[in-house]
């Protein structure tokens, strides 16, 4: 009995780890300095570019892109060489060297940009022009940023059930780190510091992610696996439902992306239209994304993670979108504020939170909660978790890609705010329904039973 006893509290101790919440807090971290990087460059690129909107579209088209290829790049590359560890911190070292370098990079490329530029050159071929040297300068760093999530959700995750739970707590974190970074850049750092001074900031922050992760992983006392094993019942070996899983990120993705313009738009009308505004409605969009993300553990606790769920979450999506039109007309307009009244610009920025809250929450917490159910989906082997995240993470940025140009240059003009918001907010109602009933027609077929 004595020596029971005294086991019992070197066993509890050894399998206490303080390891996950630290992974966690370097996801945050990293998610930090990529939105500081990502709103550096739009302004950068605003003076190279010329138009601001343009500048924007360049910037949010090379983020997302290069997210996605890096996320199935080195998340392929994580589960071959299972050196996940080195791998986040090689690729945050890069980031933070990419995003010093970016400011002579881009004064070289405009340089190059002048002396080669035909005097003759159209707008449109010389927008092209310059927005394919933009493009160069941030392919890198954007790749490197794909990579981080599937290595960090490989390091974390040691046993079967703890894939989903824990890929939704690295997810959301970095995602909230995001939204924690867009507002910390344009509130405090960029009027306090400036430009360059909240690049090198972003560096060090990378730094400190790479110094956490190391002692995470040093202080990580649970054994990892030394074979693959097999996760949830998963999609394993059914090509039909992989491509579904794929389609309804692509799907979401769009959705999402196309909200998020169509709300910006819709919110500028009452808002103050300046760029703390905006500002605004993407921290709030990024925040309610990642703490979506983070629900994914509540589901995973209830075993609702399923195909079912997915389809659920789709339509809910869908019509949330709709109440965020209901709730867009009959908001009413923010107040100007006095200037260099600092007492009315705060309560002016808070009504803009909380109206922006109240429109975008619900249907981005069902989005955000979509992505890490998407990946569960999708996983099949521990050999496999980096592959599995980084093809939905490409097939999601790739609609998130298509959104801002499809919505903003095509359907707004064509049909205008009220009929973009209900065309895609019943399109993510039917998608929905569409998921729901192709798994359902197939168990009933025999071809595979439903979760």
């Amino acid at each position: 009995a004595m020596v029971a006893s005294t086991q019992r509290p070197e066993r509890s101790r050894q399998n206490f780890s303080c390891a996950p919440p630290l992974f966690c807090l370097a996801a945050f971290l990293a998610g930090t300095a990529a939105l500081i990087y990502e709103i550096l460059w739009i302004r950068r690129l605003g003076t190279l570019l010329g138009t601001t909107i343009y500048s924007v579209n360049v910037v949010l088209a090379v983020f997302f892109l290069g997210l996605g290829l890096g996320a199935l790049f080195f998340g392929r590359m994580s589960d071959k060489t299972g050196k996940a560890l080195w791998i986040f911190c090689t690729l945050e070292v890069v980031i933070g060297a990419a995003g010093l370098l970016f400011w002579p990079a881009s004064h070289a490329l405009d340089q190059v940009y002048l002396s080669l530029a035909p005097s003759e050159w159209s707008v449109a071929t010389a927008l092209v022009a310059k927005a394919s040297l933009a493009a160069l300068l941030l392919l890198v760093p954007t790749f490197c940023m794909g990579g981080t999530v599937p290595a960090l959700a490989k390091l974390i995750t040691h046993r079967p059930n703890q894939f989903t739970s824990r890929f939704g707590l690295v997810y959301g974190f970095n995602t909230i780190g995001a939204a924690f970074g867009a507002l910390a850049t344009t509130f405090i750092l960029l009027p306090s510091v400036g430009l360059r001074a909240t690049a090198w900031l972003a560096a060090l922050i990378n730094g400190s992610a790479v110094v956490i992760a190391l002692l995470a992983n040093r202080w990580d006392r649970e054994p990892r696996p030394r074979a693959s094993f097999r996760d949830i019942p998963s999609l394993t070996g059914v090509r039909f439902d992989h491509v579904v899983v794929l389609g309804t990120a692509a799907w979401a993705g769009l959705a999402a992306v196309s909200l998020e313009v169509l709300w910006t738009r819709a919110l500028a009308t009452r808002f103050t239209s300046t760029v703390y505004s905006f500002t605004t409605i993407l921290v709030v969009f990024l925040l309610c994304l990642g703490v979506g993300s983070l629900l994914v553990t509540w589901l995973d606790l209830r075993k609702l993670v399923t195909r079912t769920t997915i389809a659920v979450i789709m339509v809910g999506a869908g019509l949330s979108g709709l109440l965020s039109v209901f709730f867009l007309t009959r908001l009413p307009a923010v107040p100007l504020s006095e200037p260099n009244d600092s007492n009315s610009l705060g309560l002016v920025q808070t009504q803009e939170f909380l109206q922006a809250l109240v429109v975008v929450s619900l249907p981005t917490l069902f989005f955000g909660l979509s992505f890490p159910v998407l990946c569960c989906l999708r996983h099949r082997t521990y050999s496999a978790i980096g592959g599995s995240i980084g093809s939905v993470y490409l097939a999601n940025t790739a609609g998130s890609v298509v959104a801002p140009i499809l919505t903003g240059f095509f359907l707004i003009p064509a049909w205008g705010l009220r009929r973009t918001f209900l065309v895609t907010s019943w399109g993510t109602v039917l998608f929905g329904l569409v998921v729901l009933f192709t798994w359902a027609g197939r168990a009933q077929r025999g071809l595979r039973p439903g979760s």
